[in-house]
């Protein structure tokens, strides 16, 4: 804990072991909320440091958090058409819990947030809620859990069904019924849609 009369040292001591660091690779924005909704991270390009005892670094993608004595929800927007990742690490008296999302396909305004329980990833469970609004309309399309690492390295399956009747060269001579199937990996960003 924090005691305004330690030493320089100490105090940095402290702080560096005892703080959350997000930091993001493009082409995404990450935003860092609090219960109270404030934010610390990129809002529409502008820096924004609202959430006590943070900082953020715009050529790092880097959000810190000193002392986080909140939960907190990551938000990650798309700022153009691309694959993420996403970083948290959090160090606190009880050790390091992280989580690593790689490879994550994204568009221009679709937002995914991610909500950690580091008791769950600590205990090698999946403790990441990631929800997924791929319109970017503030309604979630669908979401699923994760454990401590989330890649999405396997694009998903599209398998096109053709029925009706054919006739010479193959062609159909009656109505056509075309059914579409997509699946995607465990843990793939399209799982459970």
């Amino acid at each position: 804990s924090y005691n305004n009369s330690d030493s320089l040292i100490e105090k940095l001591r402290l702080a560096n072991s005892n703080k959350k660091v997000v930091k993001a690779y493009s082409p995404v924005e990450v935003q860092v909320i609090d219960r109270q909704n404030h934010v610390t991270g990129l809002v529409n390009g502008e820096i924004t440091e609202e959430i006590p005892n943070s900082a953020y670094d715009s050529q790092s993608e880097t959000s810190v958090i000193f002392f986080p004595e909140d939960s907190y929800i990551y938000r990650v927007v798309g700022t153009d058409s691309g694959t993420y990742g996403l970083s948290i690490n959090s160090d606190s008296d009880n050790g390091n819990v992280s989580f690593q999302a790689t490879s994550i396909p994204v568009n221009t305004g679709e937002i995914y947030e991610y909500a950690v329980d580091e008791e769950a990833l600590a205990q090698g469970k999946k403790g990441v809620t990631v929800k997924v609004d791929k319109e970017g309309d503030g309604i979630f399309d669908y979401q699923f859990q994760s454990g401590s690492i989330l890649q999405d390295n396997i694009a998903p399956e599209t398998r096109i069904t053709v029925s009706g009747t054919r006739g010479d060269n193959n062609l159909y001579t009656s109505d056509v019924e075309v059914t579409l199937r997509a699946t995607d990996n465990e843990g793939g960003v399209g799982f459970g849609r």
